[in-house]
């Protein structure tokens, strides 16, 4: 872990290219946790084994900058900046002694203060030392389920369920061993059953064990940009095991996360698909209605965007061939009430409903198709993309019964 420097001496041999220097620093610098006082090394690039990494106690990035002559230190996050802006094809290490590093920078001599690697709150271990329990291939489609289930992730931390996505495989039927993705903000539930096959340490798909884990948004955002970046049109490897999982770019890059433990508060699929998809029957609306009903929403939003505090909520009430919807705050004041009634091509099941107006257009945004379903009294709203992803939203009664 510590650098090779010799104390109180100019190092022969710390040149160190920039150019690669500053891709690493960058390609790491979403780990790094801005203006942390209370823990230091959290805001600090690290130096270890040829790469540098940050680490902010939950995302950890790493990647090889060309040397190893920085091995064992830990530079503000700043040192980037100053890079950057000096212009310079390379730097010289000319000191490195009582907790100060001296570059060479063009003309000028910078210091910086710098952590030892005693700090280090985590180094990333050799990628042989990490064996994957399951692994599973990272393509675009795989990549277009997380961006639909990030839509969702509130980040609360307080709630597993809702710092990340939910990873589940291992249900019967013939999806069981695809990845299926599940995300909630506790008012909206979205699923994407992906074509990516989950295979265990042997490299099979053969039946095994139920696969359910939770990964944090900000590891799904990083693996949303890298491919978005770097890897368009390709794929590469997810690895999971019992508290992280991890994805390598050629070797150069590695991107790390722990595992959010399960609390078991929500069984996605027991509780929420195979009653409302499997067991009830969900009638859609048809496109055109979906156009018009996502256009009322909107109006709606627009109308209380001043007169309502929090949540804006809209009615939907369907009736013998028609759905109304329309406002129910502020209907007092009539430049705050908007309601329109939508004909419907098609029957669909009596209901009424009040539900958020936010949810509601997302809906219509996300999804293909939009419907309602009813089971044992409760009412949803479902949307569905493609055939596979289904995004459902909770609704409640609706405040007042209109006479159509």
């Amino acid at each position: 872990m510590s650098p090779t420097r010799k104390k109180n001496t100019v190092n022969e041999e710390g040149v160190i290219e920039v150019k690669k220097l500053l891709e690493a620093l960058l390609s790491v610098k979403p780990a790094i946790l801005q203006n942390q006082h209370f823990i230091p090394v959290l805001s600090f690039f690290c130096f270890s084994g040829g790469y540098v990494f940050a680490y902010n106690d939950t995302l950890a990035i790493a990647s090889k900058y060309g040397s190893n002559m920085l091995d064992g230190l830990a530079l503000p996050d700043y040192f980037y900046d100053m890079l950057k802006a000096s212009n310079v094809k390379s730097i010289k290490i000319q000191e490195v002694v009582d907790n100060v590093l001296k570059i060479r920078l063009g003309k000028a001599l910078v210091k910086f203060p710098f952590l030892e690697s005693n700090s280090f709150l985590f180094v990333p271990p050799p990628l042989e030392d990490y064996v994957p329990t399951y692994t599973l291939r990272v393509d675009p489609g795989f990549i277009d389920g997380v961006k639909d289930c990030l839509l969702n992730v509130i980040d609360d931390p307080t709630v597993p369920n809702q710092k990340g996505i939910t990873l589940e495989v291992g249900w019967k039927g013939p999806d069981r061993r695809k990845a299926q993705l599940y995300s909630t903000d506790n008012v909206t539930v979205t699923r994407c059953v992906t074509e990516s096959i989950v295979k265990n340490k042997k490299g099979d798909d053969s039946e095994g064990s139920r696969v359910s884990c939770i990964i944090p948004k900000n590891f799904c955002v990083e693996l949303v940009l890298l491919f978005k970046k770097v890897l368009e049109g390709n794929s590469l490897r997810l690895n999971i095991n019992d508290s992280f999982c991890w994805v390598t770019y050629k070797g150069v890059r590695t991107i790390f996360t722990k595992l959010v433990p399960l609390d078991g508060s929500i069984d996605f699929e027991a509780q929420v698909f195979v009653p409302f998809l499997k067991e009830g029957k969900v009638s859609y609306f048809n496109k055109e209605a979906v156009a018009k009903i996502q256009k009322a929403a909107s109006r709606i939003k627009a109308l209380q965007k001043y007169l309502v505090e929090g949540e804006q909520i809209l009615d939907m009430l369907v009736r013998e061939g028609t759905v109304t919807v329309q406002s129910n705050q502020y209907k007092d004041k009539g430049n705050a009430h908007y309601k329109e009634r939508i004909l419907l091509k098609k029957d669909i099941v009596s209901c009424s409903l009040s539900v958020s107006v936010l949810k509601l257009e997302r809906a219509c945004q996300l999804c293909d198709s939009l419907g309602v379903c009813i089971v044992e009294g409760i009412t949803v709203v479902i949307g569905k993309k493609e055939g596979h992803l289904h995004h459902v939203v909770s609704t409640a009664a609706s405040q007042s019964e209109r006479k159509q």
